[in-house]
């Protein structure tokens, strides 16, 4: 099954990823010093670029988006509904996934130390595949290399892509299906501390941004929630 994105953060939290915080419009909207952000809730793809997600200063300006996407189609297709969330400052994007690999016969980490919507564009070595031994299962060295991979700036963002990927991996074996990809994980930078404790994040805080997708193929959601992008065994290189 192909995921809303609000349905797939709701799984996200439930394994222990952080997320931005959000609602569906017309809840009530939670406070962000850093804006909104209103994203069109559709199963299909480009979203972004057919005006499908909006940026917002305020809370009313938030709204006016959210309505005017509620009524909108998007790609052709009739948006589902609307998820409002705080903006975030983006220090860092990186991609991860949790797949099937079919040539290997296991599970793997996909991973990019680049995210974002270039992450089609970039040249297969830089994608890399962690190879996880079913019958083993999951180990500390996985991690290691799975984090290497995504080449951190320091120990602390390293600890906390670690305890990401751990909780990814969870949510894969938790649901038993082909595929959980995460979009981009994002190292945030340092929010003002007059938020609550969910909003204070520092460059070691990472957040699993954007839609999170259950497919019953082998398919990942790129970064913006918004595509389905296809990942053959021959693209990603094995470390």
């Amino acid at each position: 099954m192909n995921l809303l994105e609000h349905q797939g953060k709701t799984l996200f939290r439930r394994y222990g990823l952080a997320v931005p915080v959000g609602v569906l419009w017309p809840q009530p909207l939670p406070i962000s010093a850093g804006g909104y952000v209103a994203k069109a809730q559709i199963r299909a793809g480009g979203r972004g670029k057919a005006g499908g997600i909006r940026f917002a200063e305020n809370g009313e300006t938030a709204g006016s988006a959210a309505a005017a996407l509620a009524k909108a189609e998007i790609g052709g297709r009739r948006v589902e509904a609307v998820l409002v969330e705080e903006r975030l400052a983006i220090a860092r994007e990186f991609y991860v996934a949790v797949a099937i690999d079919r040539d290997r016969r296991c599970r793997s980490f996909v991973l990019a130390a680049q995210g974002g919507v270039e992450i089609e564009s970039l040249p297969a070595d830089r994608v890399r595949r962690v190879p996880v031994d079913p019958l083993i299962g999951l180990r500390p060295h996985h991690l290691r290399r799975a984090v290497a991979a995504l080449e951190p700036a320091d120990k602390a963002v390293a600890g906390a892509l670690s305890a990401a990927l751990e909780a990814l991996y969870r949510a894969f074996i938790g649901h038993r299906k082909f595929t959980i990809g995460t979009g981009t994980f994002r190292s945030r930078a340092r929010r003002p501390e007059s938020l609550p404790p969910a909003f204070e994040t520092q460059e070691s805080r990472i957040s699993g941004q954007r839609r999170k997708a259950i497919n019953s193929h082998a398919s990942v959601n790129l970064h913006d929630g918004s595509r389905t992008h296809e990942v053959p065994s021959n693209l990603a290189t094995s470390i």
